[in-house]
């Protein structure tokens, strides 16, 4: 089966699974919810393959950034306008999406939207809040 441009790789590892089935599936109950969980543990081994990898950049940027703004209220001559920035930017990382929470100037809480409806349109949430 040729999946359809776009389909997430999960989607795609189970129904690869299902094609490889072909047309008949076991009469027990048994045996159709071992080939059902199969499916979905191909769906999650390929869902945590292809996410290990911004799991390991998100991990990266929290430290990061928790690292550098520890050290910018802590330094001889603290900088509080160094470590601002950087507890908006752990805040983001934490999920916050509001402009305002976020310290996003006024003049730019549209792009901030824009960006973020990008990324729930690329993963068909066309709809999200």
């Amino acid at each position: 089966m040729d999946n359809p441009p776009g389909l997430d790789p999960a989607y795609a590892a189970v129904y690869e699974l299902i094609d490889q089935w072909g047309d008949t599936m076991p009469p027990d109950p048994a045996h159709r919810n071992a080939m059902i969980w199969r499916a979905v543990s191909a769906a999650l081994e390929t869902e945590r393959a292809t996410t290990a990898p911004l799991r390991r950049r998100l991990a990266a940027a929290v430290f990061t950034a928790e690292h550098w703004r520890s050290h910018a209220v802590t330094w001889p001559h603290p900088s509080r306008t160094a470590a601002h920035p950087l507890n908006m930017v752990l805040a983001a990382l934490s999920g916050e999406t509001d402009p305002n929470q976020l310290g996003i100037d006024p003049r730019s809480h549209t792009d901030l939207i824009l960006a973020l409806h990008a990324v729930d349109v690329a993963q068909g949430r066309e709809n999200a809040d």
